[in-house]
């Protein structure tokens, strides 16, 4: 059953029934978050992978969430905050006055170098940087 056209969906979970609308390549199998809605019956959405599609409503089925998605969703939000205080931190103690990814991968090398005694671990978080 497609989502119903007058329920507001802004940021709720939706599953593709069908995916052939713009040469998708969301695929039914994929969750996503409705981003915005237009009076036409266009849905964004953004897909559990980042990317954004359009879809109509009728191609729509709204999604349960379980604990364990709910919890996997704010561990990331977590991990997404944590890494742009990181990026604050790098501007505020570098002393550059606006963000940039290579310098900013760089600095973590840095304090990766700089702040761990053992060896190994080193090289395992260089490694994790590198990636």
């Amino acid at each position: 059953m497609s989502v119903k056209t007058n329920v507001n969906l802004m940021g709720s979970r939706v599953r593709v029934i069908r995916d052939y609308i713009n040469g998708s390549t969301m695929l039914t199998s994929d969750w996503g978050i409705v981003q915005s809605t237009n009076k036409v019956g266009t849905v964004t959405v953004r897909d559990n992978h980042g990317s954004s599609w359009s879809f109509r409503r009728t191609d729509l089925i709204t999604c349960e969430q379980t604990p364990a998605d709910i919890k996997s969703i704010i561990k990331k939000l977590e991990n997404d905050i944590k890494e742009e205080k990181l990026k604050l931190k790098f501007i505020n103690t570098s002393g550059f006055d606006v963000f940039d990814e290579d310098q900013f991968r760089v600095w973590k090398a840095l304090d990766v170098i700089e702040g761990t005694k053992d060896r190994k671990v080193k090289v395992e978080e260089l490694t994790k940087l590198l990636k």
